[in-house]
């Protein structure tokens, strides 16, 4: 499981909803319950969950699609899914959960472009608080490192996926695509993904050079964002989520 800052906008959000513990395990799968009782469980992928609900004498259990969930706690689900997609290597991005979209932006925006170097890398460089920041060449993303450099966050955009149709498309096709939006991930220095590993070594690397005034070259200058999960094409019970009632 994961620690949780209490800072975080996305848990006063699940707070806000009566939400009163999550864990986020290694696999991706999301745990949660509500102050009413009820008990979530989202699949590792994002895209189903199972859902208990406590009657007088018994529990009451279903099975759905993330984007299809019940108006009842379609809230809790969304915010569910903005709280995973924080923490997962594939962001689970559905345009009937994710309400925020930045239109100015092409929708083929899944490559990112960096300065080869630290000289390079200056004019995109912004101190913001206690914290550095890189921005991409084109502007479609963005690494803060933490004054401490033990975690950074990342924010970029993504494009959404349609969540309409009986027969959802994969989320990179450009047919099923509705417009673009900004996703926000943090991540542990320790366990840098590929992805993000060239601006963050020239954020190190600058660091390093407000002490000893040296330049350096970072290599691969070109990235592909983060993958987004696809849309489910099977019904959701058939999904590896475990059937266990809550206890």
């Amino acid at each position: 499981s994961m620690a949780v800052d209490s800072k975080l906008s996305e848990v006063t959000e699940l707070e806000r909803l009566g939400v009163t513990q999550v864990i986020q395990y290694a696999d991706d799968i999301l745990e949660a319950w509500s102050n009413d009782g009820a008990r979530f469980l989202v699949s590792g992928c994002g895209t189903a969950f199972a859902h208990w609900r406590r009657l007088r004498n018994s529990w009451e259990q279903s099975h759905q699609y993330t984007h299809f969930c019940l108006s009842a706690y379609k809230e809790q689900v969304a915010a569910l899914i903005r709280f995973r997609n924080l923490y997962s290597d594939r962001p689970f991005l559905c345009s009937l959960l994710i309400n925020t979209t930045c239109n100015r932006f092409s929708l083929d925006c899944e490559y990112v472009f960096w300065p080869q170097s630290v000289s390079e890398a200056r004019p995109f460089i912004t101190a913001n608080g206690l914290s550095l920041e890189l921005r991409s060449r084109e502007g479609t993303a963005l690494v803060a490192m933490h004054q401490h450099a033990q975690s950074f966050t990342v924010s970029y955009v993504a494009p959404l996926c349609e969540g309409k149709g009986p027969l959802p498309h994969h989320c990179s096709s450009k047919r099923a695509n509705t417009g673009c939006c900004w996703v926000t991930q943090r991540h542990s220095i320790l366990f840098i993904p590929d992805c993000w590993r060239n601006p963050v070594s020239l954020l190190l690397e600058y660091k390093q050079q407000l002490l000893h005034r040296d330049d350096d070259h970072c290599g691969e200058c070109t990235t592909h964002t983060p993958h987004s999960t696809p849309l489910p094409t099977v019904p959701p019970h058939s999904t590896s989520l475990p059937t266990a009632l809550p206890h």
